[in-house]
Formats: structure tokens, C-alpha cells, sequence
């Protein structure tokens, strides 16, 4: 049997003996491509390692040529900055601008070119804050202000943008009041209230234009010391103090006292504008129209104690007698006495005092009171001293019983729904002329009773 399979055996060990050569070829080829393998995967690394090397230069290369185009901008920034600055194309200064500080803040390798740019950017920016103080320093609108501040804060300016603003919108203001300044044609009265409008208008636009930018106070100003009020006071101070300066000689240029009441008007309305902005001034006005109205009243007293004098020293006959001049606007009501039509000096001092109070009525303040009283008080002191010593004693009984009634009525009339008079016509005379008891020397003079004083 093993005979009969010997070929059998034979075949199967030849060929597992070939099975075993094959194996260790195989073995030795797979042995060869894992060493080949093993290279490639080194040349494989070699090759990524120097791709590696050639992207990194490649990306310094591409920002040394992104440096290059930037340097070259920059280097033609200045030329663009004139070209916005002559056409007025504020928005592409400023993005011009904003960009060149970036591109120095992100590209410290450029930061050599600060030197020689910065300097060329702070003055083209000069240029610009100088073009824009011009503007401002117009009639200008709450708009473009804004636009202007934007464009500031945008550039970050170093300077206080509040007292910077003020300052360039009250040069406006000065260039309008100086121009008024400058002769005209015009009368005083039509002069004075082109002041005041000009004045009110400018100082109301302005403040307001203030408040309208700035009013996040306390986020924008370093301090708090220099609040809206504040910061507003300090600057327009100076403007209100001229122009109460300069209303006292103007008032006194005015040919008439009826332009009183017209110009006091506006000026409190003036001064009530400001109110909106906290700078409400006109408790000043009052003393000023005041002071400057009594002396326009004594121009009347001191030409009617002249004229009262030199009638009184002329002897002048009855033909020469004065006409006694009504007061037509409220001549139902007082009328200077006729019988003094029979002595002429005291017909002047009547015409006197219907002129005082003819003119007291144009401009009728409550104030004005204690002033017109002692005004009228002085006048009729003066014509008694006179009186007293010309020795004149026929005159002084029409003096008591007619004109001293008279002055006073006049003053209760004017005065009378406008402050707290005495209780009585008669309590009212007899506290009013105590200050004429020294010049009576002796003389009695019993004032009317209240009978006789009715209107």
C-alpha cells in the first residue's frame, strides 16, 4: 500500500517543499517593499517639511508685497488728504485717516514710517480743524454742527471739544455785533433792536445747538465741574456783561421815552429765550431801563424849573400867560387845574408835570413808583423854595389848593392799580409831602381833604 502511494508522498513533499520556497521568496520581496516603503515615507516627509518651508515663505513674501502696497499708500496719503480736504469730502478724510492709525496699530513692522507720516496726518488734520473753526464761525445749522463734531471725535481730537465748539459759534456772534457796530443809517431805536435780535437769536441758537451735541454730559466731558449750565454761563457771561454794558449809553440815545416800553419788551423777551438754556438775566434789565428812563425824565423837570424860573423873574402880563396842555389820552380823568391859567409860572409847572406824567405813562413800572413820587417831590420843593424866596405869596395859595393836588392825583392815577397806596387820598398827600415841610419855613399849608381829592 505505501508502494502504491509512494508517488503519491513523493508529489506532496515536492510540492510543499515548493509552497516553502515561494513562502520565502515572498517573504524576502515583502521584506524589499517595506524597506522601499519605509523610503518613500521619509522622501514623503522630506517633500511636506519643504512645502511647509516654501508656504511659509511664501506667506512673508505675500506680506512683504501687502508692506509694499502699503508703504506706497501711505507714502500718497498726503496728496489724497489735500485732494478730500479741496473738495470738501470730509467722510473719505476721516476713513483716510482712521485707516493710516490702523494699519500703524495692526503692522508694528511699519511702525519705522510713523515718523515721516504721523507728522504729515497731525498737519493735514490742522488744515482740516482750521477749515472747520471757519465754518463753525458762520451761520451755520444744527446739522452741519454735528457733522463738524463727528468728524472731530471720529479723528480724536485732543483739544475740549465743548469750549472749542463755544468759542468758534460766539465768533460768529462777534462778527454780526461788530458789523452792527459800524454806522448806519438807521435811528438808534431801529439800531438798539437789531442789536438785542441778533443778540438773542445767536446766543439762543447757539445754546441750544450746545445742548443738542453735548448732551450726554457727564459721559463726555472730563469733569464734572463743567456741566452744560455751567460751561454755558462761563462762556456767555462775557457777551451778556458787554451787552449790559452798552444798553445804558444807547438808552440814553433814544430821542423819545415811548421806545422804552418797546425795547424793555424785547429785552426780557431776550432774556427769557435764555431761560431755556439755564442763563436767565433779566432781573439786571430792570435798574438799567430804570435808571436810564428817570434820566430822560429829568431832561422835562430841569426845562420846566428854567422856564418856571424865568417866567416867575419876567413879571409877564396876562396876555403872556402859557396855554395849560391837557392830557388827551386821559383827559376824563385829570386835567391840570384851570385856575392856574391865572398865574403863568405855575401854568409852566403844571404843563412840567402833565409832560411827567404824559411821559411815565409810556413806560409804567411798578419800580418806578418811589422814584417818580421822589422826582415829583423834588420838582415841587424846588418851585416852593423859589416861590419862598421871590416872595410870591399870591402864588402859594393856588400852589396848595390847586397844583400840589394835582402833581399828586396825577401820581395816584398812574399808580394807584399797580402798588399799595395809602388808605386815603389825604393819608397818601400827607406821607408824600412831609419832605416838603422844611422848605415851607414856617408857612402853613393845609393839603386838601378827601372830598376835594376825588377824581
Amino acid at each position: 500500500m505505501s508502494h502504491n502511494n509512494s508517488s503519491s508522498i513523493i508529489h506532496c513533499l515536492n510540492s510543499l517543499k515548493c509552497i516553502q520556497n515561494s513562502l520565502s521568496e515572498l517573504q524576502t520581496k515583502t521584506s524589499t517593499q517595506t524597506e522601499s516603503l519605509s523610503l518613500f515615507q521619509n522622501k514623503a516627509d522630506q517633500i511636506f517639511n519643504n512645502c511647509n518651508v516654501l508656504e511659509k515663505e511664501f506667506t512673508e513674501w505675500r506680506c512683504e508685497l501687502d508692506n509694499l502696497e502699503l508703504i506706497k499708500d501711505l507714502l500718497n496719503v498726503s496728496p489724497v488728504l489735500d485732494e478730500c480736504l479741496k473738495n470738501d469730502r470730509l467722510d473719505d478724510y476721516v476713513e483716510l485717516v482712521c485707516h493710516v492709525r490702523r494699519v500703524f496699530d495692526n503692522k508694528p513692522k511699519l511702525n519705522f514710517l510713523s515718523d515721516i507720516i504721523e507728522p504729515e496726518v497731525n498737519s493735514k488734520q490742522k488744515q482740516l480743524v482750521k477749515k472747520l473753526e471757519s465754518d463753525l464761525q458762520q451761520n451755520i445749522s444744527l446739522i452741519n454742527c454735528m457733522k463738524i463734531i463727528g468728524v472731530l471725535r471720529k479723528l480724536r481730537a485732543e483739544f475740549n471739544l465743548h469750549s472749542w465748539f463755544l468759542d468758534n459759534r460766539l465768533i460768529a456772534l462777534n462778527k454780526v455785533l461788530k458789523h452792527d457796530s459800524v454806522g448806519h443809517q438807521l435811528d438808534t431805536e431801529t439800531l438798539l433792536k437789531q442789536y438785542i435780535q441778533h443778540y438773542r437769536d445767536y446766543l439762543l441758537e447757539i445754546g441750544m445747538q450746545y445742548q443738542s451735541i453735548f448732551s450726554n454730559v457727564e459721559d463726555s466731558l472730563e469733569s464734572k465741574e463743567m456741566a452744560t449750565g455751567t460751561i454755558l454761563a462761563v462762556k456767555f457771561h462775557p457777551f451778556i456783561s458787554k451787552f449790559l454794558e452798552f444798553l445804558p449809553s444807547k438808552l440814553q440815545l433814544l430821542e423819545s421815552t415811548s421806545a422804552f416800553y418797546g425795547i424793555f419788551t424785547q429785552c426780557m423777551y431776550f432774556s427769557f429765550s435764555l431761560a431755556r438754556i439755564s442763563f436767565d438775566f433779566w432781573p439786571l434789565l430792570v435798574p438799567i431801563f430804570q435808571d436810564a428812563f428817570l434820566a430822560k425824565l429829568n431832561n422835562p423837570v430841569n426845562a420846566g424849573l428854567d422856564l418856571f424860573r424865568n417866567v416867575l423873574n419876567s413879571n409877564q402880563n396876562q396876555e403872556n400867560i402859557p396855554t395849560i396842555k391837557s392830557n388827551e389820552e386821559n383827559s376824563s380823568n385829570l386835567s391840570p387845574p384851570i385856575p392856574l391859567m391865572n398865574y403863568p409860572a405855575l401854568a409852566v409847572a403844571a404843563n412840567t408835570i402833565s409832560s411827567i406824567y404824559n411821559e411815565s405813562r409810556q413806560f409804567l413800572l411798578v419800580s418806578l413808583y418811589n422814584d417818580v413820587r421822589k422826582l415829583i417831590q423834588n420838582f415841587l420843593a424846588e418851585l416852593l423854595t423859589d416861590l419862598l424866596l421871590q416872595k410870591r405869596t399870591e402864588m402859594l395859595t393856588p400852589f396848595r389848593d390847586d397844583l400840589v393836588p394835582f402833581a399828586y392825583l396825577g401820581l395816584r392815577t398812574l399808580f394807584e392799580a399797580k402798588v399799595n397806596m395809602s388808605k386815603s387820598p389825604h393819608d397818601f398827600i400827607a406821607e408824600i409831602s412831609t419832605p416838603l415841610a422844611d422848605k415851607l419855613k414856617g408857612i402853613t399849608v393845609s393839603f386838601p381833604t378827601i372830598n376835594t381829592l376825588s377824581i
